[in-house]
């Protein structure tokens, strides 16, 4: 996911609202490192890592530090510019993905 840096203090909040958006027992995970969001903001929103895996999770029941804090969630005042918009649209090495390792292509 990218957010624009002026959005950083609305992180969670916007996180949260995407999260849970689809209501019900739905389950996000994610590569644990990858992306802005630092683990310590994923945790308090109720991200566990698997074992043995670099992966976070998150179930929608499950809840975390930020739904305590924030149990209506958390309104959002940001405006976006024209230049909000052209670093949207400016790719950067984020947005490449790795070259699949032949090794577990065969597998």
């Amino acid at each position: 996911m990218r957010l624009h840096p002026d959005l950083a203090p609305h992180r969670p909040g916007i996180l949260h609202a995407v999260l849970s958006a689809f209501g019900g027992c739905t389950l996000a995970a994610l590569w644990q490192g990858t992306g802005d969001t630092p683990d310590a903001e994923l945790f308090a929103l109720g991200f566990k890592k698997v074992a043995g895996q670099p992966l976070l999770a998150r179930h929608s029941t499950w809840g975390g530090k930020w739904d305590d804090a924030n149990p209506a969630g958390r309104d959002v005042d940001f405006a976006a510019t024209p230049d909000h918009e052209r670093w949207m649209n400016t790719k950067d090495d984020r947005d490449q993905v790795p070259p699949e390792d032949e090794t577990q292509a065969r597998n």
